[in-house]
Protein backbone atom coordinates (compact mmCIF):
# COMPACT_ATOMS: atom_id res chain seq x y z
CA UNK A 1 0.00 0.00 0.00
CA UNK A 2 1.58 3.19 -1.30
CA UNK A 3 2.25 5.71 1.55
CA UNK A 4 -0.44 8.73 1.21
CA UNK A 5 1.59 11.09 3.20
CA UNK A 6 4.31 11.66 0.59
CA UNK A 7 1.41 14.02 -0.80
CA UNK A 8 0.86 16.06 2.52
CA UNK A 9 0.72 19.73 1.51
CA UNK A 10 0.61 22.94 3.25
CA UNK A 11 -2.05 24.78 2.06
CA UNK A 12 -4.41 28.07 3.08
CA UNK A 13 -2.74 27.66 6.32
CA UNK A 14 -3.55 23.55 6.78
CA UNK A 15 -1.84 20.46 6.80
CA UNK A 16 -4.09 17.88 4.84
CA UNK A 17 -3.80 15.48 2.73
CA UNK A 18 -6.02 16.35 -0.24
CA UNK A 19 -8.40 13.03 -0.23
CA UNK A 20 -9.20 13.75 3.51
CA UNK A 21 -10.36 17.06 2.92
CA UNK A 22 -13.48 16.94 2.47
CA UNK A 23 -14.32 14.20 5.32
CA UNK A 24 -12.64 16.35 7.87
CA UNK A 25 -14.54 19.43 6.63
CA UNK A 26 -17.98 17.05 7.36
CA UNK A 27 -16.17 15.98 10.76
CA UNK A 28 -15.73 19.06 12.07
CA UNK A 29 -19.52 20.66 11.34
CA UNK A 30 -21.03 18.04 13.22
CA UNK A 31 -18.75 18.58 16.43
CA UNK A 32 -20.66 21.23 18.87
CA UNK A 33 -18.22 20.28 21.08
CA UNK A 34 -15.01 22.96 20.10
CA UNK A 35 -12.64 20.60 21.88
CA UNK A 36 -13.72 17.42 19.88
CA UNK A 37 -13.10 19.10 16.54
CA UNK A 38 -10.01 18.13 14.37
CA UNK A 39 -6.79 20.91 13.56
CA UNK A 40 -5.26 21.33 10.72
CA UNK A 41 -2.77 24.06 11.81
CA UNK A 42 -0.44 21.67 12.67
CA UNK A 43 1.39 18.81 10.64
CA UNK A 44 -0.66 15.38 11.39
CA UNK A 45 1.01 12.62 13.39
CA UNK A 46 -0.31 9.58 11.88
CA UNK A 47 2.82 7.27 13.17
CA UNK A 48 6.26 8.40 15.02
CA UNK A 49 9.25 5.85 14.47
CA UNK A 50 10.39 3.77 12.19
CA UNK A 51 8.32 0.52 10.85
CA UNK A 52 11.78 -0.86 9.71
CA UNK A 53 13.82 -0.80 12.65
CA UNK A 54 11.17 -0.81 15.47
CA UNK A 55 10.62 -3.39 18.16
CA UNK A 56 7.64 -2.23 20.34
CA UNK A 57 4.88 -0.67 18.54
CA UNK A 58 2.35 1.42 20.40
CA UNK A 59 -1.12 1.56 19.17
CA UNK A 60 -3.17 4.94 19.83
CA UNK A 61 -5.84 6.84 19.27
CA UNK A 62 -5.29 10.44 17.85
CA UNK A 63 -2.54 13.33 18.58
CA UNK A 64 -3.53 15.64 21.26
CA UNK A 65 -3.85 19.78 20.33
CA UNK A 66 -2.71 23.01 21.81
CA UNK A 67 -1.81 26.09 20.75
CA UNK A 68 1.53 25.48 21.42
CA UNK A 69 1.51 22.80 19.15
CA UNK A 70 1.08 25.01 16.41
CA UNK A 71 3.73 27.05 16.94
CA UNK A 72 6.65 24.41 17.40
CA UNK A 73 5.60 23.01 13.97
CA UNK A 74 6.22 25.58 12.39
CA UNK A 75 10.10 25.65 13.40
CA UNK A 76 11.93 24.27 10.60
CA UNK A 77 14.27 21.67 12.48
CA UNK A 78 10.95 20.43 14.31
CA UNK A 79 8.81 20.46 11.09
CA UNK A 80 11.60 18.77 8.84
CA UNK A 81 11.59 16.13 11.41
CA UNK A 82 7.91 15.55 11.25
CA UNK A 83 7.85 15.42 7.23
CA UNK A 84 11.07 12.72 7.25
CA UNK A 85 8.69 10.97 9.66
CA UNK A 86 5.78 11.19 7.37
CA UNK A 87 7.75 9.83 4.24
CA UNK A 88 9.77 7.26 6.43
CA UNK A 89 13.15 8.92 5.50
CA UNK A 90 16.16 7.83 7.54
CA UNK A 91 16.96 9.90 10.78
CA UNK A 92 19.54 9.67 13.78
CA UNK A 93 16.44 9.67 16.13
CA UNK A 94 13.35 7.69 14.21
CA UNK A 95 11.50 8.93 17.26
CA UNK A 96 11.64 12.39 17.34
CA UNK A 97 10.16 13.42 20.45
CA UNK A 98 13.19 11.86 22.09
CA UNK A 99 15.64 14.00 20.23
CA UNK A 100 17.33 15.75 22.59
CA UNK A 101 16.67 18.85 20.18
CA UNK A 102 13.22 18.47 20.55
CA UNK A 103 12.80 17.56 24.60
CA UNK A 104 10.89 20.80 25.41
CA UNK A 105 8.21 20.47 22.60
CA UNK A 106 4.86 19.33 23.59
CA UNK A 107 5.54 15.97 21.52
CA UNK A 108 9.07 15.85 23.73
CA UNK A 109 7.89 16.22 27.15
CA UNK A 110 4.34 14.25 26.83
CA UNK A 111 6.43 11.22 25.10
CA UNK A 112 9.11 11.60 27.75
CA UNK A 113 7.04 10.98 30.76
CA UNK A 114 4.98 7.97 28.87
CA UNK A 115 8.49 6.35 28.21
CA UNK A 116 10.91 6.92 30.87
CA UNK A 117 10.14 3.53 32.94
CA UNK A 118 10.59 2.17 30.18
CA UNK A 119 13.76 3.32 28.87
CA UNK A 120 15.30 3.42 32.41
CA UNK A 121 14.06 -0.80 32.45
CA UNK A 122 15.84 -1.31 29.14
CA UNK A 123 19.24 0.59 30.02
CA UNK A 124 19.39 2.19 26.08
CA UNK A 125 20.43 5.63 25.45
CA UNK A 126 17.82 7.92 23.29
CA UNK A 127 19.10 7.75 20.19
CA UNK A 128 18.83 3.55 20.13
CA UNK A 129 15.76 3.47 22.25
CA UNK A 130 14.24 5.83 19.60
CA UNK A 131 15.00 3.25 16.65
CA UNK A 132 13.54 0.48 18.58
CA UNK A 133 10.11 2.78 19.87
CA UNK A 134 6.85 3.67 17.55
CA UNK A 135 3.20 4.43 18.02
CA UNK A 136 0.43 4.13 15.10
CA UNK A 137 -2.56 6.51 15.97
CA UNK A 138 -5.92 5.52 15.03
CA UNK A 139 -6.73 8.75 13.30
CA UNK A 140 -4.14 11.65 12.44
CA UNK A 141 -4.88 14.52 12.66
CA UNK A 142 -4.96 17.05 15.82
CA UNK A 143 -7.80 17.33 18.73
CA UNK A 144 -7.98 19.02 22.36
CA UNK A 145 -10.06 15.67 23.14
CA UNK A 146 -11.16 12.85 20.87
CA UNK A 147 -14.97 12.64 19.97
CA UNK A 148 -14.00 9.85 17.38
CA UNK A 149 -16.56 7.53 16.09
CA UNK A 150 -15.33 4.04 15.85
CA UNK A 151 -15.62 3.63 12.22
CA UNK A 152 -13.17 5.06 9.83
CA UNK A 153 -13.27 9.28 9.00
CA UNK A 154 -10.99 9.69 6.58
CA UNK A 155 -9.21 7.70 3.83
CA UNK A 156 -5.49 8.13 5.47
CA UNK A 157 -6.47 6.04 8.51
CA UNK A 158 -6.16 2.96 6.43
CA UNK A 159 -2.70 3.21 5.92
CA UNK A 160 -2.09 3.34 9.46
CA UNK A 161 -4.12 0.08 9.90
CA UNK A 162 -2.64 -1.43 7.47
CA UNK A 163 1.13 -0.18 9.03
CA UNK A 164 -0.28 -2.16 12.22
CA UNK A 165 -1.38 -4.90 10.82
CA UNK A 166 2.27 -6.05 8.94
CA UNK A 167 3.62 -4.92 11.91
CA UNK A 168 1.90 -7.29 14.09
CA UNK A 169 2.38 -10.24 11.91
CA UNK A 170 6.43 -9.08 11.46
CA UNK A 171 8.64 -11.49 14.07
CA UNK A 172 10.51 -9.97 16.31
CA UNK A 173 8.20 -6.68 16.83
CA UNK A 174 5.38 -6.49 19.93
CA UNK A 175 2.32 -4.94 19.82
CA UNK A 176 1.07 -3.05 22.99
CA UNK A 177 -2.27 -0.91 23.65
CA UNK A 178 -2.13 2.38 24.81
CA UNK A 179 -5.73 3.64 23.78
CA UNK A 180 -8.41 2.65 21.43
CA UNK A 181 -8.88 -1.07 22.35
CA UNK A 182 -12.12 -2.10 21.07
CA UNK A 183 -11.02 0.02 17.68
CA UNK A 184 -7.97 -2.11 17.21
CA UNK A 185 -9.23 -5.05 18.54
CA UNK A 186 -12.83 -5.61 17.31
CA UNK A 187 -12.51 -3.38 14.48
CA UNK A 188 -9.08 -4.16 12.90
CA UNK A 189 -8.45 -7.74 14.34
CA UNK A 190 -5.42 -7.49 15.84
CA UNK A 191 -5.67 -10.09 18.87
CA UNK A 192 -3.58 -11.02 21.98
CA UNK A 193 -2.58 -7.46 22.66
CA UNK A 194 -1.60 -6.00 25.99
CA UNK A 195 -3.55 -2.87 26.75
CA UNK A 196 -2.37 -0.40 29.64
CA UNK A 197 -4.75 -1.00 32.21
CA UNK A 198 -5.68 2.95 32.57
CA UNK A 199 -7.60 4.10 29.87
CA UNK A 200 -6.49 8.07 31.57
CA UNK A 201 -2.60 7.24 32.43
CA UNK A 202 -0.60 6.11 29.57
CA UNK A 203 2.26 6.04 31.16
CA UNK A 204 4.22 2.45 30.33
CA UNK A 205 4.83 1.28 33.75
CA UNK A 206 5.07 -2.40 35.31
CA UNK A 207 1.73 -1.17 37.49
CA UNK A 208 0.01 -0.39 34.24
CA UNK A 209 -0.24 -3.88 32.67
CA UNK A 210 -1.22 -6.91 33.37
CA UNK A 211 1.75 -9.22 34.70
CA UNK A 212 4.47 -9.94 33.11
CA UNK A 213 4.14 -8.03 29.75
CA UNK A 214 5.44 -4.90 31.13
CA UNK A 215 8.81 -7.67 31.55
CA UNK A 216 8.13 -9.23 27.94
CA UNK A 217 8.21 -5.46 25.96
CA UNK A 218 11.90 -4.78 28.58
CA UNK A 219 12.77 -8.00 27.08
CA UNK A 220 11.76 -7.47 23.41
CA UNK A 221 13.48 -4.29 23.44
CA UNK A 222 16.52 -5.12 25.15
CA UNK A 223 17.42 -8.09 22.64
Amino acid sequence: MDNPWQELVYESGEWVLTKDREAIRRFNSKKANPEHRVHLESLPEPFIGSPATAKVVFLGLNPGHSDKDIQEHRDHEFQNALLKNLKHEAQEYPFYPLNPKFKDTGAGLWWTTRLKHLKRACRLDDREFSKRVMVIEWFPYHSVRSGLPNEIVCASQKYGIRLAQELSCKDGVKIVGMKAEERWTRLVGIKNVPFLRSKQNSTVTNRNMEPGAFEEIVRVLAT
